[in-house]
């Protein structure tokens, strides 16, 4: 402070330099220039600006608190109720599902049953057995009866296996051999019939009475009949049945023939026969 103390004024301002003289080479002097003094130094270019804190977003996290043990008690409790009320509401839907699923097969059987309490006449062809006046399953001759998978219609006799379906539902009843419906379809005239407004064949004895088989229409178009025999075929997957099918019912070519059946899916019904 004292080297600028005396420095001496040229020109009205101090003058900050090297001097060779009083004081040595290279001793400083201060100048100040006397009237407005000169604006500060504008800001240097690409100094970074450093980011202003931001801050937090939201309510500050409050620290949890350890639960008490009564206040656990109260959860379990809470947690409980909601639980029971939980297992009771699908209690009682499964209870509903159930109840209608089991009303539902109820009705299915009760009407199974009383379609099959029908039992039907014996019909007197002159032929070896006589054969019924309608299907199993029906209550009159123009009446498609059930269709069955072979599995339930065998005869015991002849395979000693299954139960026969049309013994079960008729009693004295039983399912037509092979050769049974041999007999009646080489030993009887097969015409084109109508019964109460239904489509079918019917089949005249060697006596002169008859039977009538209702045809099975199809939506697409076209009418079939097919009835189980008693027989299975070479193939044990396979069983005997009966088959006619025609696009025009009254065609006069109508006489059913012999064929094999896959007995698993397919599904065909039954005209039972008796030895009375």
């Amino acid at each position: 402070m004292n080297l600028f103390k005396n420095a001496p004024l040229q020109g009205g301002r101090y003058v900050v330099g090297s001097v060779t003289g009083q004081g040595g080479p290279g001793a400083i002097c201060l100048a100040m220039t006397q009237g407005t003094p000169p604006p500060p130094p504008p800001p240097m270019s690409g100094r970074p600006v450093p980011p202003r804190p931001v801050p937090p977003v939201g309510k500050p996290k409050k620290e949890k608190r350890p639960l008490s043990p009564e206040e656990k008690r109260r959860r379990a409790r809470r947690l409980r109720r909601w639980l029971f009320i939980a297992i009771g509401v699908c209690l009682l839907i499964a209870a509903a599902v159930g109840t209608l699923v089991y009303l539902d097969w109820q009705r299915e059987n009760t009407m199974r049953a009383e379609k099959e309490s029908h039992v039907a006449q014996p019909v007197d062809l002159g032929l070896s057995v006589k054969w019924a006046s309608w299907d199993l399953g029906a209550s009159a001759p123009e009446a498609c009866g059930l269709e069955y998978k072979w599995g339930k219609g065998a005869d015991p006799d002849l395979l000693g296996a299954f139960p026969d379906e049309a013994h079960e539902k008729w009693g004295n009843w039983r399912m037509p051999t092979y050769d049974e419906w041999k007999e009646l379809i080489e030993n009887c005239r097969w015409r084109p019939d109508m019964l109460h407004g239904i489509h079918g064949v019917r089949a005249y004895g060697p006596n002169g009475n008859s039977i009538f088989f209702p045809f099975q229409a199809y939506e697409s178009g076209g009418f079939s009949l097919e009835y189980w025999t008693a027989n299975l075929c070479n193939d044990p997957s396979e069983a005997w049945k009966i088959l006619q099918y025609k696009d025009n019912a009254l065609d006069e070519d109508i006489t059913p023939f012999l064929i094999e059946g896959h007995r698993d899916w397919e599904e065909c019904r039954i005209r039972p026969v008796c030895a009375e």
